[in-house]
């Protein structure tokens, strides 16, 4: 908890927090997407499905920091900054 801290700011500050969380997702699924797609298909007969599964990871994480801006700016409206 935040001592001290009036509610709004602290929801925007929980929601910058979550907004960061979501934005290192992104990135851990782009890689991990990027790491599948260089896989040799001649030596790894799941390529195919390691790369779909990337791809669903980066689709989740992509959407759950378009959430997370969503409160920020929400929550950042609120605050009046």
């Amino acid at each position: 908890k935040l001592a001290g801290v009036n509610s709004p700011k602290a929801k925007y500050l929980k929601a910058l927090l979550s907004l960061n969380s979501a934005k290192k997702e992104v990135g851990d699924a782009q890689k991990k997407l990027d790491d599948a797609n260089k896989i040799d298909d001649s030596k790894d007969k799941d390529k195919d499905k390691k790369v779909d599964s990337a791809k669903s990871d980066l689709t989740n994480a992509q959407n759950d920091q378009q959430a997370a801006q969503k409160k920020v700016d929400q929550a950042k409206h609120k605050v009046g900054d």
